[in-house]
């Protein structure tokens, strides 16, 4: 494949520039106490250190460095443990627990997923990023009783395309916490597929870099899989598919 190579180095460029800035910002913000402010860097942080590790991947074949960067989000996102309950939006931890997997540190994720699950989190009315941190929590957790009652609640929001391509992820979760290895592997290959389409889908556009889409699919891994089958792979089950949208080296 064929990058573009002037616009990975930008993007490069700046998510390497925002995560410099914010190694020293967090233990600044914390001995502060500017715990909303804290929340978001630490999210964009992680979400910059996750653009720069697929960057890695997909432009250089780096496995390395891209764990490196990785590893700077799980770190960096211990410190939602500190704040505040009913301060901070649920969904500052979907990325950050994502980061946590893609490490393979199930541990660190789970600590993560139970500040959202003990309700310590705010969940904002209406959003589909909260509500699907929350079912992400439960099924970290493998908590089946509650990702079906979170399931109900993501079904009762306004439909939208986005959420509708994403929704194959939640039949994934299911099929994990169901512990059904071929119908995990039948959904990740449906997975894998879906992700390379986003990258001729006007619909899905290009929102978010680190979901892929139009142009940015030529930097993206797709690491909701990748996460969603290392806790697979914790519990036992295994899984054979290697892409360049999910790279099996990264499952460990």
């Amino acid at each position: 494949m064929v990058f573009d190579s002037g616009m990975a180095d930008r993007i490069s460029s700046r998510c390497d520039r925002m995560l410099k800035r914010a190694e020293p910002d967090v233990p600044n913000l914390l001995k502060e106490g500017k715990w909303d402010a804290l929340g978001g860097v630490i999210k964009g942080a992680c979400r910059n250190a996750l653009q720069l590790a697929m960057i890695e991947i997909r432009c250089h074949n780096d496995i390395d460095t891209a764990l490196s960067y990785l590893s700077k989000a799980r770190d960096l996102s211990i410190a939602f443990e500190t704040i505040p309950a009913g301060i901070v939006a649920a969904s500052s931890l979907d990325i950050p627990i994502f980061c946590c997997l893609l490490t393979g540190d199930v541990y660190n994720a789970k600590l993560l997923a139970e500040l959202i699950s003990s309700g310590k989190m705010k969940v904002i009315s209406g959003s589909h990023f909260d509500v699907h941190t929350q079912i992400l929590a439960a099924f970290v957790l493998n908590d089946i009783k509650s990702f079906d009652k979170r399931l109900n609640d993501f079904g009762d929001l306004e439909p939208n395309y986005w959420w509708e391509k994403q929704g194959i992820y939640f039949r994934l979760y299911r099929a994990v916490l169901d512990n059904n290895e071929s119908l995990f592997n039948e959904l990740l290959n449906e997975a894998i597929k879906l992700f390379k389409e986003r990258s001729t889908d006007k619909d899905f556009g290009n929102q978010l870099g680190e979901y892929g889409g139009l142009e940015y699919n030529q930097f993206a891994i797709d690491f909701m899989s990748v996460g969603i089958a290392v806790i697979a792979k914790s519990k036992g089950l295994s899984c054979h598919q290697d892409s360049v949208y999910f790279p099996l080296k990264l499952i460990r």
